[in-house]
């Protein structure tokens, strides 16, 4: 019940962060190979890899603590900062230096970290129970994906909180890629097949089924 996660350096190098089947965090470097980094990890979650503007990458996951927490090069860093149950964070990193984590507190709230105040914020968005944002780093900022606790898709970005009027599927997340040219939302919707949602043309069926329960991802 948990999926990878996967960062490109260059056309030949890459990172994958995984929850391994002893529950802890593991990073397979396309160079050295796989790494225990002994960081236990909360059951049925999965963790988020980003690569940092000035190299190297950061991990954010869910402790098995209930917790929030982050790995780089300098190891762990707890944040005590509480999860909801079964869900897991995402990460991305600015050109400009520095991350940020999307997260649903356990609170049922949407929240964000940022690595450059190393402070979380309230974003005062309900989320729907089980289910995990996304978030993308743009050339204006950051935009936020993530199923609202009405059950459509909705995003968040520096001017607020924005509905598509999209239904999801139950229990799935989206994911979000940003690009010169503006940023999509890959999700499952409601009827159980695959849709994304652009910035300019709005949501695209893509008559694809998908299982239920399952989450799609996207790259820029």
């Amino acid at each position: 019940g948990t999926s990878p996660s996967v960062a490109a350096a260059s056309s030949t190098q890459f990172r994958i962060a995984f929850r391994a089947n002893t529950g802890n965090l593991y990073q397979y470097d396309s160079v050295n190979g796989a790494t225990n980094l002994s960081q236990g990890m909360a059951v049925g979650t999965s963790p988020s890899i980003t690569r940092l503007a000035g190299g190297g990458y950061v991990i954010a996951f869910q402790a098995n603590t209930g917790n929030l927490h982050y790995y780089d090069s300098a190891g762990g860093h707890a944040l005590t900062l509480g999860m909801k149950a079964g869900t897991s964070p995402s990460i991305a990193a600015s050109s400009s230096g520095g991350f940020r984590i999307a997260f649903q507190a356990n609170n049922g709230n949407l929240y964000q970290y940022d690595s450059v105040t190393g402070s979380a914020t309230n974003l005062n968005q309900g989320m729907m129970t089980g289910t995990s944002p996304g978030i993308a780093a743009t050339s204006s900022g950051y935009v936020i994906a993530f199923q609202a606790n009405n059950g459509n898709l909705y995003y968040y970005d520096s001017s607020g909180s924005h509905t598509t009027s999209q239904g999801m599927a139950v229990g799935t997340s989206p994911s979000i890629a940003g690009s010169s040219g503006g940023w999509k939302i890959a999700f499952q919707a409601n009827n159980s097949n695959l849709y994304v949602f652009d910035t300019t043309s709005g949501a695209v069926g893509l008559q694809q089924g998908m299982k239920p329960g399952t989450s799609p991802a996207i790259t820029g």
